[in-house]
């Protein structure tokens, strides 16, 4: 079995979905924690790693830095590498998505009106017929089926 992870990463609440090879959710949540600093970055980090190590074969997509963004960009840039080498130390190389490719996949356009971040809860209910509590489990969530349909498509074109 094959199985498609979904990471959008934030400081104050960090999305992860696990998906199998017929798009059956294992696992969806939202990592929080009221930590700041290293504790925040290591807690998140031990979090995600939590999780991958129940599913062997994995397919990792995380979601890229927007660049348009303001606020603790250094923090952000932080936690993404934290993460990144976490992933890396157990020899999994995440694909980087754009948020406007990600945009793309669900909405249909990557920016422009109707493609704000909340707007992506309900283009996934549209399209998916599931239902999120939280933006970042959203995230996640399309995040591994964009995973799951890129593999598809490789594996069909074999």
């Amino acid at each position: 079995m094959k199985y498609y992870i979904g990471l959008d990463l934030s400081l104050t609440g960090t999305g992860i979905c696990v998906l199998d090879e017929k798009a059956n959710i294992k696992h969806i949540s939202t990592i929080k924690t009221k930590a700041r600093g290293m504790e925040r970055l290591n807690y998140i980090a031990n979090s995600i790693d939590d999780v991958l190590v129940k599913y062997p074969n994995i397919t990792v997509y995380l979601e890229g830095y927007s660049y348009g963004s303001q606020g603790k960009i250094f923090e952000i840039g932080e936690l993404g590498g934290v993460v990144k080498l976490m992933l890396y130390s157990q020899s999994i190389t995440p694909k980087i998505i754009p948020p406007t490719v990600l945009k793309k996949f669900v909405i249909g356009k990557g920016g422009g009106p109707g493609t704000k971040k909340e707007d992506m809860k309900l283009f996934a209910y549209k399209k998916w017929k599931v239902e999120f509590a939280t933006n970042d489990e959203c995230d996640s969530y399309c995040l591994a089926m964009l995973a799951l349909e890129e593999d598809v498509k490789c594996l069909k074109k074999k």
